[in-house]
């Protein structure tokens, strides 16, 4: 997330894991999972662990690029923009229809600080790591290789391990250790922080994370499939079903997550202008996708909820996803250059007012 013109094949990874984002609430807000019991219930229920992959992605390439590049806090007041202005813009157009109205103090309180009300999750979440990155890097280079890695095995036990066994018995792997998305995208960054600083020599080569990742995806086909096949059976045992491991922390969502990182970074792509400024502006495709207008978007206007059943159904999500994906790019984008008008415009009313001071002092010692 944080620029790096060097490295092509990470911007188009972070666009990627947008867009898994993307696709992850067009599953979620359009109907396709929860109260649905159509024919593809189970492979809606499959498919989620695509959107949690996604932000385990985006919080490794953060770590990585931390511990690569210089942090600027510029680029944190920047999000802070894109997460307000965009909020403002969605209750100013569809607050009526989602049934926002402002009544009273509290009202306009959580309407109009979306961060501080964590209205969207990950962009809170994603706030808060960016004003712990300065010593999230900090910590990560004073560690020596052998503590950080045992800091991450930790991690790792504690907070995926041991919940994605336990969390059988009630079908939640988010459920014990007070574990919270913080606690978890926190150490999804430190295992990123830890790719950048000395890599996996296991997975050093893009052929041995795609032959891993060709392997995990057909285990977890077949454990979707064998599941699906014996739901009945299983559920007389635990309340579990084919949702179960979609959470970002189970350990099918990790080690995809690994495996497509070090993939990415096997593969050498030159950078460009382009990339760079379309991979650090990706946070309005989240935005569009999960807020006030989603429910509106995904089923009044694009109508995924009525192509659940059709044969197609597959290239009419992915057409939906990629619509709302470019939109969040442009807005972005609309943002980013609005961001920059404003910084000019601080920055010329700072001179002006020094000018001034300065010149009124001037004036003084002539007198």
């Amino acid at each position: 997330m944080i620029k790096e013109k060097k490295h092509g094949n990470i911007a188009v990874l972070s666009l990627l894991a947008m867009f898994m984002v993307t696709f992850f609430y067009m599953l979620n807000k359009s109907g396709a999972t929860g109260s649905y019991q159509g024919s593809h219930r189970s492979l809606f229920n499959g498919m989620l662990i695509i959107g949690e992959i996604g932000f385990n992605l985006i919080t490794i390439i953060s770590g990585y690029l931390l511990v690569k590049s210089e942090f600027k806090w510029r680029y944190f007041f920047q999000n802070v923009f894109y997460i307000e202005s965009f909020n403002l813009l969605a209750v100013a157009i569809i607050g009526k229809k989602s049934g926002i109205e402002l009544n009273s103090i509290k009202d306009v309180f959580r309407y109009f600080f979306p961060i501080l009300n964590g209205t969207y999750w990950f962009a809170t979440i994603f706030i808060l790591l960016l004003l712990l990155a300065p010593f999230t890097k900090r910590i990560a280079e004073l560690l020596s290789q052998k503590e950080l890695k045992r800091l991450l095995i930790t991690l790792l036990i504690i907070f995926s391990l041991i919940p994605t066994y336990v969390g059988i018995m009630i079908n939640n792997s988010e459920a014990f250790l007070y574990y919270n998305r913080l606690i978890w995208l926190v150490t999804m960054q430190y295992l990123g922080a830890y790719i950048g600083l000395y890599g996996i020599k296991l997975l050093n080569r893009f052929w041995k994370s795609f032959i891993y990742l060709i392997v995990l995806t057909l285990i977890f086909i077949s454990v979707l499939l064998v599941m699906n096949q014996n739901l009945t059976l299983l559920k007389t045992v635990f309340p579990i079903d084919t949702a179960y491991f979609w959470r970002p922390n189970s350990f099918f969502a990790v080690t995809f997550s690994l495996l497509i990182f070090m993939m990415f970074k096997g593969i050498k792509l030159p950078g460009s202008k382009i990339l760079s400024l379309l991979s650090t502006n990706i946070v309005g495709c989240y935005l569009l996708a999960d807020g006030y207008a989603a429910s509106f978007l995904w089923k009044d206007v694009l109508k995924v909820n009525t192509v659940l059943e059709d044969t197609n159904f597959i290239w009419k999500m992915l057409a939906s996803t990629a619509v709302v994906f470019l939109i969040g790019l442009i807005m972005t984008l609309i943002q980013t250059y609005l961001f920059k008008l404003l910084i000019k415009i601080i920055d010329l009313t700072t001179v002006l007012l020094t000018v001034k001071h300065s010149g009124g002092r001037h004036t003084k010692k002539v007198r």
